[in-house]
This record gives structure tokens, sequence and C-alpha cells, in this order.
């Protein structure tokens, strides 16, 4: 009688789990479906980078909305206008979500850039001597028709002991 009990409390549990849009495990999925999201922009920003004249809205809309589309869109239009590109990758080396609300996850990023260089249209190496090896960001990333997209995109600027590249 009380093993029938506690497996009613769990399944009525869970029920009311699924019913407000939450199961065991959701958040993970999410937070992992957004890193992957994560990971396909940065890699579109590289390959973009290497070649700003082949960056293209379409391209940038398939890994974030249109107002971060649009952004980086034109900062690549003024890279390409200025004849300089990057060499060299980036990646990510920290990723941590800070909330997860339904299908939105909001995270703070490191990204490590000492691999990169900016070339100039001469091929001269112009990166800035004294850039930092790597730049912290807060992202979101949200669904949009079960596409993951980065909805928004800045440096970090909360807390230092928050600061992901810390």
């Amino acid at each position: 009688m009380l093993a029938r009990l506690t497996s009613g409390i769990a399944l009525a549990s869970i029920a009311a789990l699924v019913l407000v849009g939450c199961t065991p495990g959701s958040d993970e999925r999410v937070a992992n479906e957004s890193r992957e999201a994560w990971d396909e922009y940065l890699s579109v920003l590289v390959a973009y980078g290497a070649a700003p004249a082949d960056a293209t809205r379409e391209g940038l809309l398939a890994v974030s909305t249109a107002d971060v589309a649009d952004g980086q869109l034109r900062n690549f239009e003024q890279a390409a206008d200025a004849g300089v590109h990057s060499e060299g990758a980036r990646a990510t080396s920290a990723y941590e979500v800070v909330e997860a609300d339904g299908d939105e996850i909001q995270a703070n990023v490191c990204v490590d850039i000492s691999a990169e260089r900016v070339i100039a249209s001469d091929g001269e190496d112009i990166t800035d001597p004294q850039r930092p090896s790597s730049l912290a960001y807060s992202v979101t990333i949200a669904s949009d028709d079960g596409d993951f997209l980065v909805t928004s995109y800045a440096e970090y600027d909360g807390p230092t002991e928050s600061n992901p590249c810390a």
C-alpha cells in the first residue's frame, strides 16, 4: 500500500511538472542545446571574420536573431571595407548558465582569442599587442520554433567574482 502511494505521489509530481512545461532534465537539455547554439554562432563569426566580404545576413540569421545579425553584419562590412580579416580561431573556454527560463538561457561566456590575429590588406599582423587573451560576454539564447538562436550578446559587465574569464 505504501509503495503504491509513493509511486502515485511521484507520478503526480511528474504530471504537475509536465503541465507547467518543466520535465526532469529539461533545464539540462535547454542548457546543452543553448551551448551548441553558442558554439555554432561562434563558428559562423570565425568563418566570416576570416572572409568578411562573404558575410551574409542569411548566414547570420541561421544562428542569431535579426538585431544581432544586423549588428554583426555591419561589423563584417566595416572590416571588408577596411580590408582587414582575422586568422586563427576563437574558442569558448567557459560557458556558465546564469538563468534558465523555459526555452531561454542567459549565460556568461569566456572566449579565448589568443590564437586569433587581425590581418591588414597588405598581410601585416595588426593585432593589438595589449589585447587581452580572452573576452567575457553575457549572452541570451532562446528557442525559436525549436532552433536555438543568440538573441543578445554584450561584453560582460557583472561582478568580478562572476566573470567567466576570471
